[in-house]
């Protein structure tokens, strides 16, 4: 496989069914095709299910995500391998997230200290969260193109052109997870309504764009992507407004890098850590927005049955006037005993632009039934501030959702 599965949790979703800590991010990082032959296809998929029983008003039984993906290559006798891939999914996600995030709380544009643009309410570029103008997408499916690009993949590495993610978030090394879909970070779905971490340093989503990544040099591979603007929109994330909606950061020149350092000691030990930054400009003109910034970093050990590792990520928002930062911080582990997993989870994010701040704890076991199926039960705790906003201030309030549920995902 030549790319990476889907965007946001695919390194959560390989390690389901892998041992390793982390999945395939660009072209050269997954095994190639027979190089006898002229013409190589391939296709594949996953299926995720979660239902459970949560307290809270934003609360629902039922999600599912569904991920179809195909590509074809050719390899020609230099070595040099051509081909494209196409990613699409679809989802049914309880919250109104749309993508991400969603409607927290009642920040009504021009009152109180609401961030407000042309007059309307603002949705945070990162985590999406915003206090008005978020329509209710509750139940209802959703779909997208997730990734549609043709590369080129040598010894030196792999260049993407068309709509793929960018080398931040490609490069962005999240925290070990035994749930496919819905961790509280950098999950795609979330029974609770309330949502949780972000951590892959993910702005332009699928936008079109050119991104490279070399090979691996001594355990340390680098990556480079330029985004005219931001011209797609995924399930997870990507800027496009609708009429009567918040609006949001709209990005052009955007610029990502990133390292990543792999390497398993000869005591057995499994390192891996990463650094992204990315900046972007603002295409609108509002005294409001300014230059975006975000920068992630994260690492991962694994020794036997053990593994596990912290992330995080911050940005400025893009907003121009304050201290409107985007921050959020995760740490995992996970034990391993035979096809069985035992995980301990807990993430923190506060998004000043939104004046939202939600903290999750959660417990789960897990276990491999083999074919690339797993399935896990879980106990979530997540309490989410946000705010109430009238003519006389702004005050926060409380919100708070616990509960189990149970997650099932296979290969299709």
């Amino acid at each position: 496989m030549r790319a990476k599965f889907a965007t946001g949790v695919c390194a959560a979703i390989a390690a389901l069914a892998t041992p390793t800590l982390m999945g395939p991010a660009f072209a050269q990082d997954a095994a190639g095709p027979d190089p006898y032959a002229a013409v190589q296809f391939d296709a594949g998929g996953r299926v995720i299910l979660v239902g459970g029983g949560f307290d809270g008003d934003s609360a629902e039984a039922i999600a599912m995500r569904l991920d179809l993906e195909a590509g074809v290559e050719t390899v020609l006798d230099s070595g040099l391998a051509l081909g494209a891939r196409v990613a699409v999914a679809g989802e049914r996600d309880p919250p109104a997230r749309t993508p991400r995030g969603g409607l927290a709380g009642d920040c009504p544009a021009g009152v109180a200290d609401c961030a407000t643009v042309a007059g309307a309410a603002v949705r945070a570029p990162l985590s999406g969260y915003a206090g008005a103008d978020i329509r209710d997408g509750r139940g209802r499916p959703r779909g997208a193109v997730e990734e549609a690009y043709v590369y080129i993949d040598g010894g030196w590495g792999a260049v993407n052109l068309g709509l793929t993610e960018g080398a931040a978030a490609a490069l962005s090394l999240p925290t070990p997870s035994i749930l496919a879909g819905s961790s509280t970070v950098d999950g795609h779905l979330n029974l609770t309504g309330l949502g949780g971490a972000q951590t892959i340093n993910d702005f332009s989503g699928a936008s079109t764009k050119i991104a490279f990544e070399s090979v691996s040099l001594l355990g340390l591979s680098a990556g480079l992507s330029f985004t005219p603007e931001t011209d797609h929109r995924t399930l997870d994330q990507g800027y496009a407004r609708r009429a009567g909606e918040a609006v949001s950061f709209e990005g052009e020149n955007i610029w990502e890098a990133g390292l990543r350092f792999e390497r398993v000691w000869a005591s057995g030990l499994e390192t891996r850590a990463a650094l992204t930054y990315l900046t972007a400009e603002s295409a609108v003109s509002a005294v409001q927005w300014d230059t975006l910034n975000a920068w992630s970093a994260g690492v991962q050990l694994g020794l036997g049955p053990v593994r596990g590792g912290v992330s995080m990520l911050e940005s400025d928002n893009g907003w121009a006037v304050g201290d409107r930062h985007y921050r959020s911080y995760a740490a995992s582990g996970i034990y391993e005993v035979g096809p069985w997993s035992l995980m301990l989870e807990g993430s923190s994010a506060d998004d000043n632009l939104a004046h939202v701040q939600i903290d999750s704890v959660l417990a789960g076991v897990g276990r491999d039934i083999g074919d690339g199926a797993a399935i896990s039960l879980s106990l979530l705790h997540q309490n989410r501030s946000v705010p109430d906003a009238d003519s006389l201030g702004r005050r926060q309030r409380e919100e708070t959702s616990q509960g189990l549920f149970l997650e099932f995902a296979a290969d299709l």
